[in-house]
C-alpha cells in the first residue's frame, strides 16, 4: 500500500511542473489583456476628456495592482513601470514598448499621444497573439514529457 502512494507522490511531482507552466502561460496572457485594456482606456480618455493622464490612471490602481503597478498622480510614469518590468511575463518586445510608452506618456500633444496608444495596442496584440499559439503547442509539449516521465518512472518501479 505504502508502495503505491509512493508511485502516486512520484508521478504527481512529475506532473506539477507541467500545471505550473501553463498557470504562468494563463498569467501572461491576462496581462497582455490588462495592458490592452489599458491601452484602449488610454486612447478613449484621450480621445475624449481635456483632463491629465495621471487622473486617470490614478483611477485605475486596483486593475493595474494585478501587475503591482501603481500610478499617483504627478509621478514619473517610465520610473513606475521600471520597477515591475522584470517581473511581467510578456515578451521582452512588448516589455520595451510598455517602457518606451510610459516613459514618454503624457509629455506631447494630443495627436502624438493617440498615434503611440495605437501603436503600443498594435505591438501588445501582435506580441499576444504569437505569444499564445507558441504557447499552446509548448503547453501541450511540456504535458505531454511531464506525464511521459512520470509514467515511466511508475512503470519502472512498479
Amino acid at each position: 500500500m505504502l508502495k503505491y502512494i509512493g508511485l502516486a507522490m512520484l508521478f504527481s511531482a512529475s506532473v506539477l511542473p507541467a500545471l505550473d507552466y501553463g498557470a504562468r502561460h494563463k498569467r501572461k496572457m491576462a496581462e497582455y489583456e490588462l495592458f490592452i485594456r489599458l491601452a484602449d482606456g488610454i486612447y478613449e480618455e484621450i480621445s475624449t476628456y481635456m483632463r491629465p493622464i495621471s487622473d486617470f490612471l490614478s483611477g485605475l490602481s486596483e486593475q493595474l495592482s494585478a501587475v503591482g503597478l501603481s500610478f499617483s498622480p504627478g509621478c514619473d510614469f517610465g520610473a513606475e513601470f521600471e520597477k515591475i518590468a522584470d517581473s511581467l511575463l510578456v515578451s521582452a518586445k512588448a516589455r520595451s514598448s510598455l517602457a518606451k510608452f510610459f516613459s514618454v506618456l503624457g509629455s506631447s500633444h494630443r495627436s502624438e499621444e493617440l498615434s503611440r496608444v495605437r501603436t503600443l495596442r498594435d505591438t501588445l496584440v501582435s506580441e499576444m497573439e504569437s505569444d499564445k499559439l507558441s504557447g499552446q503547442r509548448s503547453v501541450g509539449a511540456v504535458r505531454a514529457v511531464c506525464c511521459a516521465v512520470g509514467l515511466i518512472f511508475v512503470i519502472l518501479l512498479v
